[in-house]
């Protein structure tokens, strides 16, 4: 959920050094722990490992991007060290513009 993502950048005083973009997750989920409405009243989501997933990161990055970098927490930190690994994302017709990512408690999807 965004807000918790803020709430992580902020401590990583992210929004002090630099702009990010939020993406949330394609589908809807439950959070994985009661602690977290008390952070968020806005729905959770969950990434998946799969082509969708993939293929809708990289179609924002087209969109919005290029980016420097990418932040991905739990299984976003999947998402974009899969997106990272070489030809990955040119194997989907895309091209990668970031130079690094930041993983944050990476679990997968």
């Amino acid at each position: 959920n965004n807000d918790i993502t803020a709430i992580q950048l902020s401590s990583l005083e992210v929004p002090t050094r630099c702009v990010a973009d939020l993406l949330s997750a394609p589908r809807d989920s439950s959070p994985q722990s009661d602690v977290f409405h008390m952070l968020s009243n806005r729905p959770f989501h969950e990434w998946g490992h799969d082509e969708k997933a993939l293929k809708g990161v990289l179609a924002y990055i087209e969109r919005y991007g290029p980016y420097d970098g990418l932040y991905g927490f739990s299984q976003g930190a999947a998402v974009v060290t899969a997106l990272s690994k070489p030809g990955v994302a040119e194997g989907f017709g895309s091209k990668r513009t970031w130079r690094f990512v930041i993983c944050a408690c990476g679990v997968p999807p």
